[in-house]
């Protein structure tokens, strides 16, 4: 009979990679990281603050599929002033991307218009 061996949540899991990826980004919005945010129904993003809700994504391949439940996720757990962005982390070439819905995007083209004073 084979005993049977649970399989070690190391530096390779998708786990690890996820937290260490959510951890680098919570520095750079000033958030907190949401606690198992893909396991429970409460709390739907990965990131969040007082400015920002954001979900986090990685591949280590040259594509990746967004889907547009995805974003509604995001999107449904920002909360009053929240910016929803959905970011995906494209490893192999170290390249990061957010997408955030339209209304929020020419919102913020028309601040960094206004601080440039176009």
């Amino acid at each position: 009979m084979l005993e049977y061996v649970p399989k070690k949540r190391g530096a390779k899991s998708s786990r690890g990679q996820s937290d260490r990826q959510e951890k680098k980004k919570v520095k750079l919005v000033g958030g907190r990281q949401t606690i198992a945010s893909g396991q429970t129904p409460i709390d739907k993003a990965d990131i969040k603050s007082e400015h920002v809700r954001m979900e986090c994504k990685y591949t280590d391949k040259a594509s990746f599929t967004l889907k547009q439940s995805d974003l509604v996720k995001v999107a449904a757990a920002s909360m009053g002033e929240q910016i929803p962005v959905f970011l995906i982390e494209f490893r192999e070439h170290n390249d990061s991307y957010c997408v955030v819905p339209e209304g929020w995007f020419l919102q913020l083209l028309e601040a960094y218009k206004n601080d440039k004073n176009y």
